[in-house]
């Protein structure tokens, strides 16, 4: 090395004394200070991406996040691998709720430090947050079984913030025997017990949690699971207990408030909701629950504005977006009510209810074709939703009435209870002549009503009693869903989903003798569902092309290797087999 190498190498580099003032000031707990030392050191040219990423970092100590994100994204320009601006952005992005936002930082950030067990929580923490909880739990997984009681307590605390039930069953068992005995663990699993329906699991975690930590919002989730045991007196009691004690508690008005809604008990849940909103006004929920008590109670008018309140605190809340809707419908409103069902769709496209409402609203205005669509896609997202297919049932009553009267039984299969169910069945069999039937769930239908209270159900079912199918049409004609005969132009309004109504169809041409009608029919249900024995059958039934004959058969097998077969198809396939030679 040269003289003068030597004397540039003992130079002093300009700012660094600034800097490392500004890191003296910041271990002393003088972060104003230290941050104006970081400045001053930058002034003089120190590394622009370390002060900027220490300047950061007095911000956000001194809550202001938004300034500090600023200066990790001026580091980050200047050195895009500075490992702590990375890990800082991210976290600051986190604890403003920004999780989404925060995600590719906290993968940056592992990719360089796999073994930063704080990144790796963080970084589950904002994928938990944003709704990818199995994947969270893959990045978490390898601190879990080294991991302190403490870090597991955090992990379960996390997901159970964001009901992240079904992850934290899927992990209990890995619990270390030391942790599972501590009762704030027991305490959350009861509660994740309680939610998944697992009532005297629940109770047991619940009574195991409350020997050592007992509180009022922790007696209240005792008393739900009490409750749900089936034991009413004693779940109830320990709930007003809850209440006595902590009457201020927002989790124990939340609990109560449950327990009476989920018992009719409305006129008593108004008051709860009312107390709940003084304490925590930004709780979107309560404003929604206690709109949907006044709705329960045929009070629609004064419901609206509650449900308008939930969505001034999140207006994405699509619940409520599709309740105003609903409340409109039942003011008359159908025209008015579509665009808040439509807004709720925009918001979640997978929300099956709010694509049944507006499936009403629509009919209800005369857009049949578009309303068909919408019960379709709301069919396809739950198809276990009763109401849909007896609206289904009565849109089709008078151009299928065959296929109405399987989706009335459907309904019926579905909900056993439900008098509406029955009545819509009776009333697809009185338009298929099936009176005997009829007057049979027509019984039935009115026992349902009697015993539930159900004064309007009673009158419409005691008026088809009476006047028969004149009461049907009356009826069909009121609800906007009066419909022509069949026709074979209609088939084109079949929904496009539904392998069950092609196949009634097609079942329904052969009766009249219209082979070719029925087999397009059946192709049809086929392309739909071609794993169905009984539409296959048919199909090789009537089949007469060779090459769709011999796929017909090959898709068969298939059918009978996985076990699936019937006598029917068996006989079918035999038949069909002899005819190709």
């Amino acid at each position: 090395m040269s003289e003068a190498d030597q004397k540039k190498d003992e130079e002093p580099v300009p700012g660094a004394e600034e800097f490392k003032k500004g890191l003296s000031f910041w271990d002393s707990g003088n972060v104003e200070e230290a941050i104006s030392e970081f400045s001053k050191a930058e002034e003089l040219g120190f590394k622009k991406d370390a002060v900027e990423n220490n300047i950061g970092a007095g911000l956000e100590k001194l809550g202001r996040y938004k300034e500090a994100l600023q200066h990790y994204s001026e580091a980050l320009k200047n050195n895009p691998r500075n490992f702590f601006s990375i890990k800082n952005m991210a976290g600051t992005l986190l604890a403003l709720g920004r999780s989404k936002e925060s995600i590719p930082y906290f993968a940056r950030a592992l990719r360089m430090k796999g073994d930063d067990a704080q990144v790796r929580f963080d970084y589950f923490q904002a994928l938990v947050a944003d709704g990818r909880t199995k994947k969270a739990i893959k990045i978490v997984d390898p601190i879990l079984d080294e991991a302190t009681s403490e870090t597991w307590l955090d992990v379960l605390k996390v997901l159970r913030e964001f009901q992240a039930n079904d992850e934290i069953l899927d992990i209990k068992d890995r619990i270390p025997e030391n942790l599972a005995a501590n009762p704030s663990v027991q305490l959350i699993i009861g509660e994740v017990y309680y939610e998944s329906g697992l009532a005297q699991e629940a109770t047991e975690q619940l009574k195991k949690g409350m020997e050592t930590q007992s509180d009022p919002a922790k007696k209240s989730w005792l008393g739900l699971a009490v409750l749900a045991e089936g034991f009413e007196e004693e779940g109830m009691a320990l709930l007003r207990e809850a209440m006595k004690e902590g009457e201020g508690d927002i989790e124990v008005l939340r609990n109560m408030s449950f327990a009476l809604h989920g018992r009719d008990r409305l006129e008593e849940v108004l008051v709860i909701y009312e107390k709940a909103v003084r304490i925590s006004p930004e709780d979107c929920v309560m404003w929604n629950n206690w709109g949907n008590a006044l709705y329960n109670l045929e009070r629609y008018k004064e419901s609206i504005p509650k449900f308008v309140k939930a969505l001034e605190i999140d207006p994405n809340y699509e619940i409520a977006w599709n309740n105003i809707g609903n409340a409109l419908e039942k003011i008359g409103l159908f025209k008015e009510s579509l665009p808040f069902h439509q807004r709720a769709i925009e918001i979640n496209e997978g929300f099956d209810y709010a694509h049944y409402a507006a499936a009403v609203a629509m009919m209800k205005i005369g857009s049949r074709e578009q309303g068909e669509k919408e019960l379709n896609r709301s069919l396809k997202l739950q198809p276990t939703f009763p109401e849909v297919w007896l609206l289904k049932a009565r849109t089709m009553l008078g151009s299928f009435p065959e296929q109405a009267i399987f989706f009335a039984s459907h309904a019926v299969e579905l909900d056993p209870e439900s008098s509406e169910a029955m009545m819509v069945l009776a009333m697809c069999q009185l338009v298929n002549n099936q009176n005997f039937d009829a007057e049979i769930t027509l019984r039935n239908a009115r026992a349902l009503a009697q015993a539930a209270g159900e004064e309007e159900m009673l009158h419409e079912i005691n008026e088809i009693i009476r006047d028969g199918i004149v009461a049907v049409n009356r009826m069909q004609k009121a609800d906007g869903l009066s419909d022509d005969e069949f026709s074979d132009s209609d088939e084109m309004s079949l929904p496009e989903e539904d392998s069950a109504a092609w196949y009634l169809l097609g079942e329904e041409n052969l009766r009249k003798g219209k082979k070719e009608k029925a087999l397009g029919a059946f192709r049809t249900a086929n392309d739909l569902d071609p794993d169905s024995a009984t539409i296959i059958s048919a199909l090789l039934r009537l089949e007469r092309d060779k090459e769709r004959l011999k796929k017909h058969l090959d898709s068969s097998k298939d059918i009978v290797l996985r076990g699936l077969s019937t006598p029917e198809l068996d006989k079918s396939i035999s038949e069909a087999a002899k005819r190709i030679g």
